[in-house]
């Protein structure tokens, strides 16, 4: 997981080397002077002097930049992002760990996109999910999911009881306080 962070510190500095190839590209921020164009040209730079599109096994992003800001990725860059993944047969994995459950002023940051046709292969999530308790999940199309064997996915904050009852009673107040409704994008 540290690796797949692109903030050195506090989280990198000092631990040494990361895990190889996790690549990071600018996340466009206008007031980092940062484009849509300058961020999708990127990413065609590291595919064509860097990396193997056929060696790329997931894009991961953010909905919302988290660490960085908490900025909104535009819909340009989620529409060029989910066509290179269909282009290249990449898996893209929208990051929901702090955005999701009615953060947004919808359940995950991704529906903002729904519209535009823009879904994510896999959704990870966790924080919001059991208000605190240590909970985490991944959700996803069946053909993923259904692809590892029986007991193959786990982890450490996967499926206590105590965390299950507290994400059913998140779900409960989302739906009942109208959190989404009340949110301010």
């Amino acid at each position: 997981g540290m690796s797949l962070t692109g903030k050195v510190k506090p989280y990198k500095k000092g631990f040494g080397s990361m895990m190889p190839d996790v690549y990071h590209v600018p996340f466009p921020v206008g007031l980092h002077g940062i484009s849509v164009d300058e961020s999708e040209a990127a990413i065609e730079r590291l595919f064509r002097a860097t990396l193997d599109p056929g060696r790329v096994a997931a894009v991961i992003v953010e909905p919302v930049q988290g660490e960085g800001g908490f900025y909104q990725a535009p819909l340009e860059l989620m529409r060029f992002i989910r066509n290179l993944c269909d282009e290249h047969g990449i898996v893209m994995i929208a990051d929901e760990v702090q955005t999701g459950f009615a953060r947004t002023g919808k359940v995950f940051a991704m529906e903002h996109y729904k519209e535009a046709g823009v879904f994510a292969d896999l959704t990870t999530m966790a924080k919001g999910l059991a208000g605190g308790l240590p909970l985490s999940a991944v959700t996803g199309k069946a053909e993923i999911m259904d692809s590892a064997d029986p007991g193959g996915l786990g982890g450490t904050f996967a499926g206590n009881p105590l965390g299950i009852a507290a994400a059913h009673a998140v779900l409960d107040v989302i739906e009942e306080e109208k959190l989404c409704d009340r949110a301010v994008v």
